[in-house]
């Protein structure tokens, strides 16, 4: 979804996200928006980018595309409550492009960045886990070794998404399920005895675009150093159709020679995050499956009887 016009840095935070970070960040929250205009001109200068339109949509940064000597390019703009940014710009200069949007410029540690555009940027919907397995062992440089040391490991990164996931946009899942998947996932963190990979962190299907230049590539890392089966879970429980997910996970974990029953446990545990943070009608369908499918917390509590 984008916004076009003469003053873009005005355009680049939807209603929505305005009234919600307002809400959770307070006056830190309103001076940043109120000063993303002026923010947006002078990095427009200071790396000689033309902002041609605000793309909306997402829930963290903000994002005006435009033009640099005839390229596309992106301009990533992160808030001061942003936990990513440095361990962002580190991985995107590991990657070096090919799996990922190129770094073409970076500043105040990392939270503005200026990006290679992808296009024509479409979803790459219904890929097979081959395709996926193929990717995740690009992002970690194809076990050459020469991984970023700065990225945190993945307890950390796991917990602020799961911190993150108690604010419960849907009011579909509770504080109790929410609990349990919080547990059920740092308890995984700490069980990880494998070999640490570099993991996307936010692998979910929306964030896998179509490159005419390079096939599918990944954009909006939280990157970590942990296991490849929190990227394959994720992937799992976020592309559709979501009755498709168990077999999509054991077809994953096979491709990546991962342990399946570990890859389930990060769908559900992941599944109950997807819940708390996506629209309401993939929530909903995600919920649905987790209750199908899930272990015993996933269910829902059963209503007590008159007296019971």
């Amino acid at each position: 979804m984008a916004a076009t016009g003469s003053n873009i840095g005005a355009a680049l935070v939807s209603e929505e996200n305005r009234a919600r970070w307002t809400r959770m960040h307070g006056q830190t929250a309103a001076q940043w928006i109120d000063g993303l205009p002026e923010r947006l001109q002078r990095y427009s200068v200071l790396w000689g980018f033309q902002a041609r339109e605000a793309m909306l949509g997402g829930a963290v940064s903000v994002v005006a595309a435009g033009e640099r000597s005839g390229d596309a390019v992106v301009c990533k703009l992160a808030p001061p409550w942003s936990r990513w940014s440095e361990p962002e710009a580190a991985v995107l200069r590991f990657w070096n492009g090919g799996p990922a949007p190129r770094l073409l410029a970076e500043d105040d540690g990392g939270r503005t960045l200026l990006l290679e555009r992808i296009l024509p940027g479409t979803r790459a919907n219904g890929l097979a886990p081959a395709e996926v397995a193929g990717l995740l062992r690009r992002l970690d440089g194809e076990g050459n070794g020469s991984r970023p040391t700065a990225l945190p490991a993945l307890g950390e990164m796991a917990t602020v998404r799961f911190d993150r996931a108690r604010e419960d946009r849907s009011g579909l899942l509770g504080s109790r399920r929410l609990a349990s998947a919080r547990r059920l996932g740092l308890e995984l963190c700490e069980r990880d005895d494998g070999r640490p990979v570099v993991v996307h962190g936010d692998f979910l299907a929306k964030n896998l675009l179509c490159s005419a230049a390079r096939g599918v590539v990944v954009i909006d890392p939280n990157p970590a150093l942990g296991e490849a089966a929190y990227d394959a879970a994720m992937w799992c429980v976020t592309e559709r159709p979501i009755d498709r997910a168990l077999e999509r996970c054991r077809q994953l974990a096979d491709e990546l020679a991962l342990d399946h029953e570990r890859v389930l446990a990060w769908v559900y545990a992941l599944g109950a995050g997807e819940v708390a943070l996506a629209a309401r009608d993939r929530a909903a369908e995600t919920l649905a499956f987790l209750e199908r499918h899930g272990p015993a917390w996933c269910r829902p509590v059963a209503a007590r009887s008159p007296g019971g």
